[in-house]
């Protein structure tokens, strides 16, 4: 039904001055606005009578696909607002769905049930409930401005405080500088393992003799030179 939409909407502005033209002449610019592969699908049509509406009935016949009502009207109810929805944005797509459910007084209503009950968030869903002789119009405002405040609260919840960010940025400046300096100042650090056994090895390799300053044996060997001519000096 688009394109019929299209073509009121071009007739009107043709047609600017209110001036009621004849049938016929309706006929003829409806047909000139089909374009070459419109008119040659037109004329292989039955019944194109000789007046705008009778053309306008044979288009509508051949174009217009036989309606599911049942069809339509369950997957009507099976569309729920998704995360990344809003509510306009859900309400655009519920006026959608619901044309061909031919709900006709009650399409408002259904609509709004609907989006009452697969609204994305629960607050939403919580006011609307508690809402008297709410209507269509009423609804959408009154989720269009929780989902507003809920908005603004996650963002205000989310953005870091003034005092929170200087310590954020003292915690960052402290983590720079202890990957450039090593520890922090005035920590103690004992010798890795590597280091003890180096300064173990260079301790044995200073040890000697203190008799006769052989660092082959220390002064309690008994084959030090010094203690045998200590005992053969005669007493």
């Amino acid at each position: 039904m688009t394109w019929r939409k299209f073509f009121e909407n071009y007739m009107l502005v043709i047609n600017a001055m209110g001036d009621a033209w004849p049938e016929a002449r309706r006929r003829v610019v409806l047909l000139h606005c089909l374009g070459p592969e419109g008119q040659r699908l037109f004329y292989t049509l039955p019944n194109q009578g000789t007046t705008f509406a009778e053309a306008m009935t044979a288009l509508e016949n051949h174009f217009v696909p036989k309606v599911n009502v049942v069809a339509c009207r369950h997957t009507f109810r099976q569309r729920v607002q998704r995360a990344d929805e809003t509510v306009t944005q859900y309400v655009a797509a519920l006026r959608a769905l619901a044309a061909p459910c031919d709900f006709g007084i009650m399409e408002g209503e259904m609509i709004r049930d609907q989006l009452v009950a697969n609204a994305n968030l629960s607050v939403v869903k919580d006011k609307l409930l508690l809402e008297e002789d709410l209507t269509l119009d009423k609804a959408v405002t009154i989720a269009c401005q929780v989902e507003a405040v809920v908005k603004n609260a996650t963002l205000l919840s989310a953005a870091p405080t003034a005092q929170t960010a200087a310590v954020q940025a003292v915690e960052v400046k402290d983590a720079r500088l202890r990957g450039k300096r090593g520890a922090r100042p005035g920590q103690a650090r004992g010798p890795t393992s590597k280091e003890w056994h180096k300064k173990a090895s260079d301790k044995e390799q200073q040890r000697h003799c203190f008799r006769c300053g052989s660092e082959k044996h220390l002064a309690n060997d008994k084959n030090c030179p010094a203690v045998k001519v200590k005992c053969d000096i005669p007493i």
